[in-house]
């Protein structure tokens, strides 16, 4: 069934020549570098931020927010108990040293740390990239957070 619709789709769009046991590879190179789940743990002080993005995940099958922490202390706690994959933190509601509580749960926690922040610089993204954290604008996308939810770490 599935290659049947795959074909139907590729002649639609013109193309003719579909080999469904290429497609059924691609598929499965494709799936595997998704994880099956993705479960999140939240840090920062704002709740508005907080409220936000558990509406934005509430309706995203395979990713559940597993706790909520208001500091980087906290939330390398919570997160010993919860194992979650992702810990995406606020940056700015961690005050002057967001970006060095990030990389303190990341050297604590074995879980890919993303970054949420205000700003959208160059040099924020180095800096993020730099200390091994993921980086997403708050003007961004909620396709952009998601995208990276679901990415398998490169660690």
């Amino acid at each position: 069934m599935s290659a049947y619709l795959d074909r139907e789709i590729h002649q639609r769009m013109g193309s003719s020549s579909i080999n469904p046991v290429e497609l059924d590879r691609t598929r499965r190179v494709t799936l595997s570098s998704v994880p099956e789940s993705v479960r999140v743990l939240l840090v920062g002080s704002n709740s508005a931020v907080h409220r936000g993005i558990e509406l934005l995940l509430s309706g995203e099958a395979g990713v559940q927010i597993v706790g909520r922490a208001e500091n980087a202390n906290s939330a390398i706690q919570l997160a010993r108990e919860l194992s979650p994959s992702t810990i995406l933190i606020d940056l700015e509601s961690l005050g002057d040293r967001g970006l060095e509580n990030a990389v303190e749960v990341k050297s604590q926690i074995p879980a890919t740390v993303v970054v949420l922040s205000l700003r959208d610089d160059q040099q924020s993204r180095q800096r993020a990239d730099e200390a091994g954290l993921r980086f997403v604008s708050k003007q961004a996308g909620s396709d952009d957070l998601l995208a990276l939810l679901r990415e398998r770490p490169v660690d």
